[in-house]
């Protein structure tokens, strides 16, 4: 078994003669070879549901057989796990698989009689070895055509490896190599291997919104361990919308990559007693950073989608809302327009590189003392209750007197309901087995949405500011008087959901 890391971007052929004349890579011997490779699977792919590429491989005159399987992908990252044997036929040899630990993949004949050729790809590959702290990485720039359907996809990129997934100091090498090029070539991050592309070419599928994912935990995991967790699917719901957001069909993009950023955040702020807030900050600036792209994006879709759609539902002639919504329009395309576009910027490349770095290599490690440290090993479950008492305590306070709170109170709160509900969702798998848990998350889940339409009103009153729309306009006092009976029906909806989370016994107590 072989293991390999590599990061990815995309090489459009006005950055290929940068890279090729890169200071980098001037006197290093490079070596160039072409490559045919195809990869078999079943046409419901049950090989690559359970993250496995199998292929056969043709380089000159030798045939290579390789069973792959992705350890990980966060972004640009990918961590892969792969056995090669050599082959003298063109189908797969699961001879030569059984003897590996995957040889069970392939035991029942009916798989074996299912799989078969799925795509092609055509590789012309130059590749550069590079000695950097006394480690070795991989400069490959590759140029490939996928083949499928008799359609064609050609596809330009580069590729920094490494050829060791336990050995930290050869990818920390490679990502000070990474931030090297990325500061040259500024050319964008690359989230979907050419492998990646060939599957879904073959599925035919459309990129779809990525929601949250909830970790789950053993009951020896460490809260250094679920931390590492956490960041990690925060990240990747965070880094599988930009797809989304890109094509901009879905406005459910925008949405779940700004939870993503908010998932992060809150998970740095949980981990804040175990690792100090300036460890971090440069995380929550690059999230600062990004929110003032996706923020205002978000906001317009929100208001074009829910409060505008539902108004104009009952005033289906009003020339003065239809005018609305035209300048409502104009000001979301500008935004999102801003958002894709910072997508292939510097700041958001460096953004993405950093976090990886500072997740995959625990960077946070270097500046803690051994205390510290030793108290990241602590068992989870205990440091979850300690959190989980603390801001369930800061929510009930808030929400003390919750009849005579005002809008500025409730959106305090909304903050609060936030903050333990997103606590409560990473830790819930350590509490799975108590009956309340799924319950009192799902309420949670309520009672911060209801929360959230009341803060939606306030984001409104600022959006019809910017559209130059003041308090005097006849269509602003029709909102403004929408808004207010709104206001007072969410809060009516809110009181018997406050008074059963207040009521029942939080489910980390039992």
């Amino acid at each position: 078994m072989h293991t390999k890391s590599e990061l990815l971007w995309h090489l459009p052929e006005q950055h290929q003669t940068t890279l090729l004349q890169h200071a980098r890579l001037q006197n290093i011997e490079k070596t160039e070879s072409s490559l045919n490779t195809i990869y078999f699977d079943t046409p419901e792919l049950n090989l690559y549901q359970q993250n496995f590429q199998l292929a056969i491989e043709t380089n000159a005159d030798q045939h290579y057989q390789t069973l792959t399987q992705q350890q990980k992908q966060l972004a640009n990252f990918y961590q892969y796990t792969y056995h090669t044997d050599t082959t003298h036929q063109n189908d797969p040899d699961y001879t030569k698989l059984y003897p590996s630990k995957w040889g069970n993949l392939f035991a029942k004949r009916q798989l074996r009689q299912a799989i078969q050729p799925l795509f092609e790809i055509n590789r012309q590959q130059i590749q550069w070895i590079l000695t950097l702290n006394k480690q070795s990485v991989i400069v490959l720039l590759e140029q490939a055509q996928i083949n499928i359907n008799k359609t064609r996809h050609n596809v330009q990129l580069l590729h920094l490896q490494v050829n060791d997934n336990d050995n930290i100091q050869a990818i920390e090498a490679m990502y000070q190599l990474a931030l090297t090029f990325q500061s040259d070539l500024e050319t964008p991050l690359c989230n979907t291997s050419i492998v990646q592309q060939g599957y879904l070419s073959f599925q035919q599928q459309e990129v779809t919104a990525q929601k949250a994912k909830i970790p789950s935990f053993k009951t020896r995991t460490t809260a250094e361990d679920a931390f590492v967790d956490i960041m990690s699917v925060c990240a990747e719901q965070f880094y599988n919308n930009e797809k989304v957001i890109l094509i901009g069909k879905d406005i459910e993009g925008v949405h779940q990559m700004r939870v993503g950023l908010r998932r992060l955040r809150a998970a740095l702020s949980i981990y804040s007693r175990l690792i100090p807030k300036p460890l971090s900050q440069f995380l929550t600036e690059h999230i600062r950073w990004l929110n003032q792209y996706l923020g205002p994006s978000r906001d317009w879709d929100v208001f074009l989608t829910s409060s505008l759609t539902e108004i104009q539902q009952h005033f289906p002639d009003h020339a003065g809302l239809a005018e609305l919504r035209e300048k409502s329009w104009e000001k979301r395309n500008q935004h999102y327009k801003a958002l894709q576009d910072c997508f292939s910027t510097a700041p958001y490349s460096h953004m993405v590189l950093s976090l990886q770095a500072w997740i995959i290599q625990k960077q946070w490690r270097q500046d803690l003392t051994y205390v510290q440290r030793q108290a990241l090993q602590q068992p989870l479950k205990s440091f979850a209750v300690s959190v989980l008492n603390k801001r369930y305590k800061r929510v009930c306070k808030r929400g003390k007197y919750f009849e005579q709170l005002t809008i500025d109170d409730l959106h305090q709160l909304r903050i609060d309901i936030k903050k333990l509900r997103y606590a409560a969702q990473f830790f819930s798998s350590v509490f799975a087995k108590h009956p309340q848990t799924k319950e009192q998350l799902t309420l949670l889940g309520l009672i911060q949405d209801n929360l959230g339409e009341l803060n939606d009103v306030a984001i409104a009153r600022t959006l019809l500011h910017d559209v130059g729309m003041e308090f005097e306009h006849p269509v602003r006092q029709l909102l403004e008087g929408w808004y207010a009976c709104s206001a007072k029906d969410e809060k009516q909806r809110l009181e018997p959901l406050w008074q059963q989370f207040t009521s029942d016994k939080p489910f980390w107590q039992y």
